[in-house]
């Protein structure tokens, strides 16, 4: 092998509790251009052993695993090696699973069904700083209630002046109907245009007309 092959090599760590599993991952890996596999472990006591004596570029993580899980593994690698790329290699589709792996510092979360060319590529992916997602998981996320941004909190004044906006009424009449002086109408326009990511008023009312009705109202 050349330096310059040499030095595009991907050096890469399985973690996986299945030997068959690891088995076929290694040979699989291998057999790819320029991927170096520097070891195959069952534990993520292992794991980090290995880490300490080696630097891998990536390591391939299973979640379901004896001793610390998956997720604490993955917590404890890049805790001990931040510049490794950890790629999730999971059969797990809980978005839990998922959201946490991806808030813990994860590069990529794959489902071990993943065709061998997929993993290839999501290994140099994550070698480069990228972030590979099984399309599958990204079209659970988008669909999953758990993984929708978090609903807009109104004070119960707010929500009577975004009421009267979504009605039509201008400032001067949401003034008189809620008792206030026009002015303080139009500071807590200013307010709400900020917290539901609008910059003017036909905006804010198209989007209270589409979400009021969903808001969080705070006593």
């Amino acid at each position: 092998m050349t330096t310059t092959q040499s030095e595009a090599s991907t050096r890469v760590l399985l973690v996986d509790d299945h030997p068959t599993v690891l088995l076929g991952l290694r040979s699989l890996l291998s057999a790819a251009a320029n991927v170096d596999v520097i070891d195959a472990v069952t534990s993520g006591d292992e794991c980090l052993r290995v880490l300490q004596q080696h630097a891998p570029d990536v390591v391939v993580l299973d979640l379901g695993m004896p001793g610390p899980g998956g997720l604490e593994t993955l917590r404890l690698i890049l805790e001990a090696a931040p510049r490794t790329a950890v790629l999730v290699l999971t059969a797990s589709t809980d978005v839990r699973d998922v959201t946490e792996a991806i808030a813990l510092g994860a590069s990529g979360y794959l489902l071990k069904d993943t065709d061998a060319d997929h993993l290839v590529a999501a290994v140099r992916a994550a070698s480069r700083g990228e972030a590979p997602l099984d399309p599958r998981i990204a079209r659970y996320l988008i669909r999953s209630p758990e993984s929708a941004p978090p609903k807009v909190v109104l004070t119960r004044r707010e929500h009577d002046v975004m009421m009267l906006l979504r009605e039509g009424l201008s400032n001067r009449l949401i003034a008189e109907r809620l008792g206030i002086q026009e002015k303080t109408v139009k500071a807590y326009l200013s307010n709400l245009y900020a917290n539901i990511g609008v910059s003017e008023r036909t905006s804010a009312a198209i989007w209270a007309s589409q979400n009021l009705d969903d808001v969080v109202v705070r006593r």
